[in-house]
This record gives structure tokens, sequence and C-alpha cells, in this order.
């Protein structure tokens, strides 16, 4: 289980993957208030294997559509080689599959969410 900062045991380290630069500032910001670390970010498949294995995060958020790569691709195929994350695939696309079909192995835990299409760069924060 990702746990955040302040939990007993310490706080789990995140890796955003998305093109679309204010929800990675969105995103950021969200996962940080709820006490997360966000280690970085990467906007392409390929940027996200290589940020994947540098950083050795506890948990992948990633976009299913990237401009060079499919996120779903990307989890059956590459990224379970850096470690056992867990990851979330998300996109706002209801033609991007799923929760049923994300992919999952003994190696790391997938989730597929779905983002609302006309979210703002800026989610509420909820307090």
């Amino acid at each position: 289980m990702l746990s955040p900062v302040g939990d007993a045991s310490r706080s789990s380290t995140i890796l955003i993957v998305d093109d679309d630069v204010p929800f990675c500032r969105a995103a950021a910001e969200l996962l940080a208030d709820r006490g997360f670390r966000v280690l970085g970010y990467a906007a392409t498949a390929r940027d996200a294997v290589a940020e994947s294995r540098r950083l050795r995060p506890d948990g992948i958020l990633l976009d299913v559509q990237l401009p060079d790569g499919y996120g779903v691709t990307l989890v059956s195929e590459r990224l379970t080689v850096s470690g056992s994350p867990r990851i979330v695939l998300m996109s706002s696309d209801p033609a991007a599959g799923s929760p049923e079909a994300a992919p999952s192995s003994k190696r790391s835990t997938t989730l597929m969410a779905r983002w609302p299409s006309n979210s703002v760069s800026r989610p509420p924060s909820g307090r």
C-alpha cells in the first residue's frame, strides 16, 4: 500500500507520466497535499522508462495516451522491469479501455482511472 507522509512508514514516492503540463502540475500539487512525494515527471513513454529506472518510485501515475506510445503497453512490456511500482493508468478518453483491462503481474499492481475530460488545470482542494 502506498503511504502518505506522516504515516508510520516512510512516505511513498511518485513519478508522474503525462504530456499535459497543467495536469502534471495539478496532480503533483494534489499528491503533495495528500502527503506523497513526487520525484519527477516524464512526458513520453521513452522518458517514463528512463525515469522509472533512475528514480525507482513506489508508484507511477501514468497517462494511457502518450506521444510515443500507449500506457497499457508500456506497463506490460517495460515499466515492470524497473522494480515493482504500483501503477495508476489514467485517461480522459472513454475509448482508452476499461479498468478490468488494466494489466497486472506478480511484480506490479495496476489500476485504471478516468480523469474527466472537462477537468480544469487545478483540481478542487477538497477542503
